[in-house]
């Protein structure tokens, strides 16, 4: 699937709704008040963002817990098909702890992100840090 704002709106909704990740209120409005600053082109579904200073929102994560501070993974099938496959999500904050940016990988990244996924619950694995200001 081509990696659009609307794809990235998305995804950050499919999270910040999922009650494996503790900080979905902060997400959501993170989201709504930054911008993203870039979408990959390879194939996943990756994007970076960028919450300005001025915002006024509260940070994903506490200040210096920057990088990886949350990994979900789900099984997937595509459309029509009963093979299961994986999806990974990892939410990335900024030095301030306010979120900057998610991966969104299809089988480690081997593919490109398909149309139309079927995501199979519970996670298979859950990663999330400390650093979280749930």
């Amino acid at each position: 699937m081509a990696n659009t704002p609307e794809v990235a709106a998305h995804w950050v909704e499919f999270l910040a709704a999922h009650p494996a990740f503790p900080a979905g209120a902060k997400l959501r409005a993170a989201f709504n008040v930054g911008k993203i600053t870039r979408l990959c082109a390879c194939g996943c579904n990756a994007f970076e963002f960028a919450v300005p200073e001025e915002a006024g929102v509260p940070p994903v994560a506490s200040t210096g817990g920057y990088g990886s501070i949350c990994e979900l993974s789900f099984e997937v099938s595509e459309p029509g098909s009963s093979e299961r496959k994986s999806i990974e999500f990892i939410v990335f904050a900024d030095q301030r702890g306010h979120f900057a940016g998610i991966e969104v990988d299809f089988c480690g990244n081997s593919y490109p992100v398909p149309e139309g996924l079927v995501i199979h619950e519970p996670p298979y694995h859950v990663r999330c840090s400390s650093a979280i200001a749930a």
